[in-house]
């Protein structure tokens, strides 16, 4: 009898075991999202790189009389047949990885040589992106990255993610040097409406000054992991030089004298130019703790001493009280309605929503490095662990972790499906953005090339970048790719 008690109870453990494995793996169901328009060019692209691609896949089905033979990888893992076949296959893949390999190489060269140009011609950093790169420079660059982008989303599933880790990594370097050509000339939209992108978020306030230069400015619909909601400096003088931004010293003054290059400086510094406002709604993550108070009217405080300072205060951590005892004068300037919730309540707030707000989205609300169990800068759930160095040597390592980043995807995947259902229902109710921003959070390394404002002299935060790292820099173009595609389809 105690045989059958002991079996039962095995049973039950293996049914269990059964169980959290398929809960584990099972993807999402997904409303919007859809896996093909991930994989669509955001334009035209290399032919080369199309023939490429459809090599691999269709090679892809030529594998498995390969995969039979696998008696050189069996001495290798010590006749375990699992782990050899693993290995075959990460091997074959990496094979077809070594024919991409040719024109990604022969791409990066022509990106280094035009990064090589843009510094020579910047006379010592002292010119912008935008006063040195040309419309042939700027065209065959945009074509080469996004060329790479196709090649990666479209091999994705018939190849490993792991493998294309350091690319990712080297052309979000490369990307982001063009980033101040593509706004200044409108090259990314969707349907009619503009899209900024920018690596560190509060970059993000000059466009948004460049788009509203009257004296009012839409809902600002925050997607973050953060609040972004740091002071900012010197308010009378961004007053003076909000509407004359093309001028290089007042782009100078704007990141370094008041934004001074904070990347948390973002929605006080937006809201503060202009009288009237639709308010600061933000839609933050499971993983984020919903604030104190943050369903009231917060108040913009300017304070002072020797410098100006703005603050928002009470309604969101500040303590005017004792801000007064620290400034010589602190002044209530003006005030914002707010509110923040999950995603799945946000409807609550659709009626306080403008029309034609600023979808101001930072892609650390998808997936974010962080701590665990703090309340602020936490990090996202599920999130890979990866030592990027050992995939590169340890085959079956490399091969579990593709299986982990595979299932964190989907994940990702899931999160942008709600999002994206939730533009969707602003839409079906005329409420549709007049400004997009996407925002990568992620570091990159040093280039070769500055914008005059980025002062590498005083600063080594500024150039290593070294304090914008939320969003997992080998996620970043990915993600940025296919949330600007679903956009695009939707809106």
């Amino acid at each position: 009898m105690q045989q059958y008690y002991y079996f039962a109870i095995i049973i039950v453990i293996l049914i269990l075991v059964y169980l959290w494995v398929t809960i584990k793996n099972k993807k999402p169901k997904l409303k919007l999202y859809n896996k093909q328009i991930e994989k669509r060019p955001f334009q035209m692209i290399d032919e080369e790189v199309i023939k490429i691609v459809n090599d691999i896949n269709k090679k892809k089905h030529q594998e498995k009389e390969e995969m039979d033979s696998y008696t050189d990888s069996l001495i290798n893992y010590k006749n375990n047949y699992s782990k050899a076949k693993k290995a075959i296959k990460y091997e074959l893949a990496d094979d077809n990885l070594s024919k991409m390999k040719i024109i990604i190489n022969k791409y990066l060269m022509k990106l280094n040589i035009l990064e090589k140009d843009m510094y020579v011609k910047s006379n010592n950093n002292s010119k912008t992106s935008c006063d040195i790169l040309d419309t042939t420079s700027f065209t065959e660059a945009f074509k080469i990255i996004q060329s790479i982008i196709y090649m990666f989303n479209n091999t994705l599933d018939n190849m490993y993610f792991t493998l294309f880790i350091q690319y990712y990594e080297v052309l979000y370097d490369k990307y982001t040097l063009l980033y101040r050509y593509i706004n200044k000339n409108n090259i990314i939209k969707i349907g009619e409406i503009d899209t900024i992108f920018v690596s560190s978020h509060h970059e993000a306030c000059e466009w948004i000054y460049k788009k509203y230069m009257k004296d009012s400015i839409p809902t600002i619909f925050h997607i973050d992991s953060h609040p972004d909601m740091n002071p900012c400096y010197n308010p009378k003088r961004l007053m003076n030089i909000k509407n004359n931004l093309d001028n290089v010293e007042n782009l100078k003054e704007l990141y370094t004298n008041i934004l001074t290059n904070n990347i948390g400086s973002v929605i006080i510094p937006t809201l503060y130019p202009y009288n009237k406002n639709g308010g600061f709604y933000w839609l933050l993550p499971k993983w984020t703790m919903i604030p104190n108070n943050a369903d009231k009217e917060a108040q913009l405080y300017e304070a002072n001493d020797d410098h100006h300072r703005e603050l928002v205060t009470t309604d969101w951590g500040y303590d005017t009280d004792n801000k007064e005892k620290e400034y010589k004068n602190i002044n209530k300037y003006g005030s914002f309605k707010t509110n923040t919730c999950y995603v799945e309540d946000f409807y609550k707030l659709n009626d306080l929503i403008d029309e034609d707000y600023v979808l101001n989205i930072d892609l650390d609300y998808f997936v974010t490095i962080g701590e665990e169990n703090v309340i602020y800068d936490n990090t996202s759930h599920n999130r890979t662990v990866i030592d990027i160095q050992r995939t590169k040597k340890d085959i079956i390592y490399s091969i579990d972790k593709n299986e982990e980043i595979c299932i964190e995807l989907d994940i990702i995947r899931k999160r942008i499906d709600d999002f994206l259902v939730l533009i969707k229902k602003f839409k079906d109710i005329n409420k549709k953005p007049s400004l997009i921003i996407l925002c990568n959070s992620s570091q990159h390394n040093i280039n070769m090339f500055k914008e005059p404002w980025v002062n590498t002299e005083l600063s080594i935060y500024d150039m290593m970048d070294e304090m914008n790292e939320y969003t997992p820099k080998y996620l970043s173009i990915w993600l940025q790719h296919t949330i600007l595609m679903h956009l695009k389809e939707i809106l």
